[in-house]
């Protein structure tokens, strides 16, 4: 899980993380870099 100022998102590898940045355009696929990463969390 990759945790933004105001927002997280899940890395899926190769620089793409998972991101619902809000209800109108859903779930897309995003780069992992478009914002500083504040935090990196491994859950297993």
């Amino acid at each position: 899980v990759l945790a933004y100022a105001g927002h997280v998102g899940i890395y899926l590898g190769n620089g793409r993380m998972l991101s619902a940045l809000n209800s109108r355009s859903g779930v897309t696929i995003e780069s992992a870099t478009y914002k500083p990463i504040k935090s990196i969390r491994r859950f297993v």
